[in-house]
């Protein structure tokens, strides 16, 4: 999760002293209140991280070296600037720079370790970064950046959720009443947003689609104990399919509990066929024996539909597949087994004629006899084929999830700031073993290298200059073995001497 901390009036520089004191101020009650949904906490820089790798560089310079490295180490080590050098490094020891500078110029009077230390650089991966006070801000000082490891996955949205709300409570708390703001944005947040919006639209659509059945059911049966009838299969093929997933599965994504309201409208159909049949004749046993059949065979076909989506690649799309047939299996058993037992055998037959049919079914009964319709259809047919075909389908995957307005704002702003933060692509390398996938990586940075002359990337971070293959380190050793001959050597250490 990256922070970021600002003046509240965008017109205004804050002052960098008091951004430090604010984000020292939100670390250590982070630290100190939600620290069991932390990992770790990079607000500052590592002094002691840094020595270790400027030692190692050191000890090991010749591996740090690539063959274009060579013409600047032969430019450093020719007699006039080895002259240069001596009498810089002069002025550099007996000047202020000597107390700082002292202990690298003794190690390393000619400076050939700084042809590594320059290599650093491509580990920043953001030029736009500067230290102020050991805190990261960026490079017109106006924002002071730090990040958040959590201890939790993004997939674990419920313990994500309440480390949301615990951390807006704590960065609320910290900003009240003062001229600066905190915004922040990552991931679990979004996953966290996603998933307790999903809950949330979950109870509305299935609360609305239940209570339309119900009133719908009321209204043409004019019973209220028809609709509660015509609901309870539905309710039990719902709990019939969670019930199968927990026992051979576990757990679902809760995007495919989701589409339940889509569901309920399928499900509802098997109860519904059941009363109309009942209602018009009026004996349990004929309504069942007309039934049975063709609501098994309507059944069959949709739940295999729906079980077709276990052959996808996408986990939810499973899912759903998965809860919807055996949703529609539990509904269509409770509709033909335990639903008759409910219904009443002195239900009154409907016996109407023709005059006392309904407006809408004298009107189907008009258009089902109308020839000309099915030639409208046929003709309407290849025409919508030739729109369909143009349709073109969202291709931008970021807007199936949900944000609240306050993480797209935050994401906008991180944005803005830098193209740091614009989405990246991670390239991993992998192996058997270590020097395996090193060498796989490294085979990779030609490609990298020719699409940032292309311009198709802005930048690249790895650490295939520093984590060689064993390959690789043969290399780069008998390169330096060669460079450094038995009169290249002597003549260093002669003009060395001389000055």
């Amino acid at each position: 999760i990256l922070f970021r901390i600002s003046s509240a009036d965008s017109t205004k520089i804050p002052a960098a002293d008091s951004m430090v004191v604010l984000c020292d101020r939100i670390v250590a009650e982070l630290n100190t209140s939600a620290s069991g949904y932390i990992d770790a906490i990079e607000y500052k820089a590592d002094d002691s991280s840094m020595n270790q790798v400027l030692s190692a560089i050191d000890e090991n310079l010749p591996y740090f070296l690539e063959e274009y490295d060579y013409s600047i180490l032969d430019s450093l080590t020719g007699t006039q600037a080895i002259s240069n050098k001596v009498e810089e490094n002069y002025k550099t020891l007996t000047g202020p720079a000597g107390m700082t500078m002292g202990r690298f110029i003794v190690k390393d009077p000619l400076g050939l370790n700084f042809i590594a230390y320059k290599k650093l650089q491509s580990l920043k991966g953001n030029e736009e970064i500067s230290l102020y006070d050991e805190h990261f801000f960026s490079k017109d000082n106006k924002n002071l950046l730090f990040f958040l490891s959590p201890k939790f996955s993004s997939s674990e949205t419920s313990r994500n959720k309440d480390f949301s709300d615990l951390l807006e409570k704590i960065v609320n708390e910290q900003i009240s009443g003062g001229d600066l703001k905190v915004t922040y944005f990552g991931a679990p947040l979004v996953a966290a947003g996603n998933a307790a919006q999903i809950r949330k639209d979950i109870i509305l659509t299935s609360s609305l689609t239940i209570l339309l059945l119900v009133l719908m059911v009321a209204w043409f049966f004019r019973r209220i104990r028809y609709s509660l009838l015509m609901i309870f299969p539905v309710v039990f093929g719902a709990a019939f399919a969670l019930a199968m997933i927990y026992l051979f599965k576990g757990s679902i994504s809760v995007i495919a509990i989701g589409a339940g309201s889509v569901v309920l409208g399928i499900a509802v159909n098997y109860s519904l066929h059941f009363l109309m049949h009942q209602r018009y004749h009026g004996n349990v046993k004929e309504a069942i024996k007309e039934l049975a059949f063709p609501m098994t065979m309507g059944s069959l076909t949709t739940i295999g539909g729906f079980l077709s989506l276990q052959f996808v690649k996408a986990p939810v799309l499973q899912d759903l597949g998965l809860f919807a047939a055996l949703c529609l299996v539990g509904a269509a058993i409770s509709s033909l087994v335990f639903l008759p037992h409910f219904i009443s055998k002195d239900i009154v037959v409907s016996t109407r004629t023709e005059g006392e049919l309904s407006a809408y079914e004298k009107l189907m009964g008009r258009l089902k006899k109308n020839k000309r319709l099915g030639i409208l259809f046929i003709c309407l047919t290849p025409i919508l084929l030739f729109f369909a075909k143009d349709v073109s389908f969202e291709d931008d995957m970021n807007k199936i999830n949900y944000m609240s307005p306050s993480l797209k704002q935050a994401e906008s702003e991180m944005n803005r700031l830098s193209s740091f933060y614009h989405k990246s692509v991670f390239v991993v390398a992998t192996g058997n073993s270590l020097n395996e996938a090193l060498e796989k990586s490294e085979s990779a940075i030609p490609q990298i290298n020719r699409m940032k002359n292309e311009g198709v990337i802005n930048s690249s971070t790895g650490v295939s200059s520093f984590i060689i293959s064993e390959k690789e380190q043969a290399i780069r050793l008998t390169r330096w073995n060669d460079f450094w001959s038995k009169g290249k050597k002597e003549q260093v250490l002669n003009d060395l001497k001389e000055e």
